[in-house]
């Protein structure tokens, strides 16, 4: 039996046995980090010290290296963060007590005008809220 192939066709086996489109998964962790990891599963008061002093060294370690390796903000995040703290804050608080202090006056105006026991206390409460309120936010 003679096959005669076309220049277009292109024929492909792969590898035996191979499976396509599953990727195995490498596991990367350190044999010290699976030994912890394996430690955490059990609860504190079940470990040993030498168990103990194993995690707190390791995840302090990791620690470390994080803060080391990290890379500083960008001069775009330092900026947007310095405009947060010198603009929007300031802009927010002094909107919160505008709408707060507008709240306040038309729930008092309606307290007034009643005279029960009830009432003078709430007046009383809202009084000390807002003059607390004034002094912790509106310095």
């Amino acid at each position: 039996m003679l096959i005669t192939l076309n220049q277009e066709e292109f024929k492909h086996y792969g590898i035996l046995g191979m499976k396509w489109g599953v990727i195995t998964k490498i596991d990367k962790r350190s044999s010290d980090r699976k030994r912890v990891d394996s430690i955490l599963s059990k609860k504190p008061s079940e470990m040993t010290d030498q168990e103990l002093s194993d995690i707190i060294r390791r995840i302090s370690s990791e620690r470390q290296v994080t803060a080391l390796t990290q890379k500083p903000p960008s001069i775009f995040k330092r900026s947007m963060t310095s405009i947060g703290k010198q603009l929007v804050k300031p802009v927010a608080k002094a909107s919160a007590s505008v709408l707060l202090n507008k709240l306040i006056k038309k729930n008092k105006a309606k307290a007034e005008s009643d005279t029960s026991e009830k009432s003078k206390q709430a007046r009383e409460d809202v009084d000390e809220f807002l003059r607390v309120f004034k002094q912790q936010f509106l310095k």
